[in-house]
C-alpha cells in the first residue's frame, strides 16, 4: 500500500524530524540486512535515491544509498534547494504555504509485516530486502511513468524529467508499538526537465492520481518477490468500507492480524464516527475518494502512544512474547510454515485469450465506478485483477498489466485525442455503454492539467 502526502515548506521538515528523523539511529542504511539495526536504539539513518541525484551538487550528483544529515533534509524542505549545496532549485521565490515536497509512505499488507516481526533473523533479512526492492521497482515505474514537471503558461504544460530526487526512511513499527514495516520516501517538489534541463515544480495532479496505480503496482510486486524467495502465497480478505479485498499472506489469520492491529483498530473507530457525520451532513456514502480523506483525517486525529524510542531486539522480543501468548506455539514456527509453493508465472505464458478477458473484466470494473478514466485507472484495475497471481520477475507483471491495460483502451472511448496518454495531461475515456448515454468530456483543454 502507498499513501501520498503533501509537505509544506512550513511544516514538512518538522513533520518528518518529529517523529520521522528524531527517531533514526546513526548507522548506514543497509538494504539487505537488518543486523546492524538489532540492538541499535531507534531506525536506519535516511538515504538518497532517484535518478535526479544525478543533477545535485552542480552537476556532480549524488550517489544512491548515500546517508542523509538532518542539514540535507532541512534545505530540501524548508528552502526547496540543493540538499549538498544548498542553491535555490527553483527560479522563483519560495514561499511558507509551497509544497515541498510529497511523502510517500510504503507499507506492506499487514500480514507481511507481522511474518517480519516473529520470523527468524534470515527471514526477516529476506523479507526486509524485498521490501525494499519492491519500493525502487515502484520508484523507477513511477520515474518512467508519472512523475513530469509543469512548464508554460501556467504550468499547463507537462514535461518529462530527469528523474526524482528523494530521501528514504525505513521504520519498523505502528504509532501504537505493532509491527509495521514500512519506508518514508520524500520526494523534492522540483526536478530537471528532460527537455531543457531547468528545475521546475513536479506535477502534483499526476502523483495524486497514480497513487492507487502504484499502491496496487507494489502491492504485486511484493507478493511477487515473496513467493519467489520464501514460497508464499496470498489470499484475498474483505475490507471494512470497500468491495476490493485485501491480499495477505496465506497462514496468518486475521484474528493474529487484528491482534497486531491496535493503530487500524483506533483509526477505525474515529473513522467511523466521521463516516456518520459525513453522511448526516450529506445524506449520502462518501465516494471512495472521500472515504480515502476521511481515514487520512481519522489517522491524524487518532490517540497513539509516543514513538519507540528503543532497539529492534527489545520491540522483537515483545513482538514475540505476544504472539506467543496469543498462538499458544512458537512464532518462528509459523512463520516457518509459510511456504507452499504457489504457482509462478512467466508473462509469456499469459495468452491473447487471457489478456482479453482481464481487459474487458478491467474495463467493466473501472466503467462501473467511474464515467470518464484514464490508463492509470485501468492499469490500477489491472494490478488489481492479477494480485492473485504470482509472476517470475517485476518486469514480467508490469509487461502483462501494460498488455491488460492497453487491450482495454480498445473497447473505450477515447475523449481526449489531443493528449498523451500518460503524465499531467493524461487522455481520458469512456465505455461505449457512457458514451451512448451521453456522455461528453468537459475537463481542461488539451494540454492543460488534469
Amino acid at each position: 500500500m502507498i499513501t501520498v502526502r503533501p509537505l509544506s515548506v512550513r511544516t514538512g521538515y518538522r513533520y518528518l524530524m518529529h517523529p520521522v528523523l528524531a527517531a533514526n539511529a546513526p548507522l548506514a542504511y543497509d538494504p539487505d540486512s537488518l543486523e546492524r539495526y538489532y540492538v541499535a536504539v531507534g531506525v536506519p539513518a535516511g538515504h538518497f535515491l532517484g535518478r535526479g541525484l544525478a543533477g545535485l551538487n552542480d552537476g556532480a550528483g549524488v550517489t544512491e544509498e548515500a546517508p542523509v544529515e538532518d542539514e540535507h533534509l532541512r534545505r530540501m524542505l524548508h528552502e526547496c534547494a540543493d540538499p549538498i549545496t544548498g542553491k535555490q532549485l527553483a527560479a522563483k521565490k519560495v514561499r511558507a504555504n509551497a509544497v515541498a515536497g510529497f511523502d510517500l509512505t510504503f507499507s506492506p499488507s499487514k500480514s507481511v509485516s507481522v511474518a517480519w516481526a516473529l520470523g527468524e533473523r534470515a527471514t526477516r533479512d529476506i523479507i526486509y530486502r524485498c521490501h525494499q526492492e519492491a519500493i525502487k521497482y515502484v520508484l523507477d515505474y513511477a520515474e518512467r511513468e508519472v512523475f513530469r514537471v509543469r512548464t508554460g503558461t501556467d504550468g499547463v504544460v507537462s514535461d518529462e524529467t530527469n528523474g526524482p530526487v528523494a530521501v528514504a526512511f525505513s521504520h519498523f513499527d505502528s504509532l501504537d508499538g505493532d509491527p509495521q514495516l514500512h519506508d518514508h520516501v520524500v520526494v523534492l517538489n522540483r526536478a530537471q526537465s528532460a527537455r531543457d534541463g531547468g528545475w521546475r515544480t513536479l506535477d502534483s495532479r499526476a502523483v495524486f492520481a497514480a497513487t492507487v496505480e502504484l499502491s496496487e503496482l507494489h502491492q504485486g510486486v511484493l507478493s511477487d518477490l515473496l513467493a519467489q524467495e520464501l514460497g508464499w502465497d496470498f489470499d484475498a480478505r474483505t475490507r471494512r468500507h470497500s468491495d476490493a479485498p485485501k491480499w495477505e499472506v496465506t497462514g496468518i489469520s486475521d484474528n493474529l492480524i487484528a491482534h497486531f492491529s491496535q493503530r487500524s483498530v483506533n483509526i477505525a473507530i474515529v473513522q467511523d464516527r466521521l463516516i456518520e457525520k459525513f453522511q448526516g451532513r450529506t445524506q449520502r456514502a462518501p465516494s471512495t475518494v472521500e472515504m480515502i480523506q476521511l481515514r487520512q483525517t481519522a489517522a491524524l486525529v487518532a490517540a497513539r502512544r509516543a514513538k519507540w524510542r528503543g532497539s529492534l531486539a527489545a520491540l522483537s522480543a515483545e513482538w514475540t512474547a505476544r504472539a506467543t501468548h496469543q498462538l499458544g506455539t512458537s512464532p518462528a514456527a509459523l512463520v516457518d510454515g509459510l511456504a507452499v509453493s504457489p504457482v509462478i508465472t512467466l508473462s509469456d505464458a499469459v495468452g491473447p485469450d487471457e489478456i482479453d478477458l482481464l481487459g474487458r473484466v478491467s474495463l467493466a470494473a473501472v466503467s462501473t465506478k467511474r464515467v470518464t478514466f484514464t490508463l492509470s485507472n485501468l492499469r490500477a484495475e489491472a494490478n488489481r485483477q492479477l494480485q492473485g497471481w504470482h509472476f517470475v520477475t517485476p518486469t514480467a507483471r508490469e509487461s502483462v498489466i501494460r498488455a491488460v491495460a492497453a487491450g482495454a483502451t480498445t473497447r473505450a472511448i477515447l475523449l481526449t485525442p489531443d493528449l498523451p496518454p500518460r503524465g499531467g495531461g493524461s487522455a481520458r475515456f469512456t465505455s461505449i455503454a457512457h458514451r451512448d448515454a451521453g456522455v461528453t468530456w468537459l475537463g481542461p483543454r488539451p494540454g492543460a492539467l488534469t
